[in-house]
C-alpha cells in the first residue's frame, strides 16, 4: 500500500519542490557532486524510489556506470573519486547517520582541506534535502518506478 503524499499534501510538496528550485539556482556544487550526494545519501537510508531516480539522472548528466555502480563501496576503490568526492560522500555517511557518528571540530578540520564554509553548507542543504526526500518517500512505501 502506498500512501500518496503527492495528492495528500501537495503545499507541503510544493514546498519541498521550492527548495529544490533554490537548491538547483544557488548551489554552486559541481552538478556530478549533487548526484553522487543525493545517490550515497539513499543507498544509506535504503530509499529504492531516490535510488533509481538518481542514477537515472546522474546517468543523464553524464556519470558514469562504474562510479555508479561502486558508490556504494567508494572508500575501496582506488582513484575512481576524487578526495573532494571522496570527502563529500564521508560528509554524507556521518550526517546522514549523525546518530552513529556526531559531529566535531576535528572532522569540521577535514571538511576545511576540501570546501569552504560555504561549500559545506551547500553539501548540508543537499544532503538535508535528499534525507528528507528518503524518509517521505520510504515512510509512505513508494514504489521505486
Amino acid at each position: 500500500m502506498y500512501v500518496n503524499y503527492n495528492e495528500l499534501m501537495p503545499e507541503g510538496v510544493k514546498l519541498y519542490l521550492q527548495i529544490e528550485k533554490f537548491i538547483n539556482e544557488h548551489i554552486s556544487l559541481e552538478r556530478s557532486l549533487i548526484h553522487l550526494i543525493k545517490l550515497k545519501a539513499s543507498q544509506l537510508n535504503g530509499c529504492a524510489y531516490c535510488i533509481n531516480l538518481h542514477v537515472h539522472e546522474a546517468l543523464e548528466d553524464g556519470e558514469t556506470q562504474e562510479r555508479l555502480h561502486l558508490l556504494h563501496v567508494y572508500h575501496e576503490t582506488d582513484n575512481l573519486f576524487t578526495e573532494r568526492e571522496r570527502m563529500a560522500l564521508l560528509i554524507t555517511e556521518r550526517v546522514t547517520l549523525i546518530s552513529e557518528f556526531g559531529m566535531d571540530s576535528d572532522f569540521l578540520k577535514k571538511v576545511a582541506t576540501q570546501f569552504t564554509q560555504k561549500e559545506y553548507v551547500e553539501v548540508l542543504f543537499v544532503l538535508n534535502q535528499i534525507n528528507a526526500w528518503n524518509r517521505l518517500s520510504i515512510s509512505t512505501l513508494r514504489p521505486y518506478q
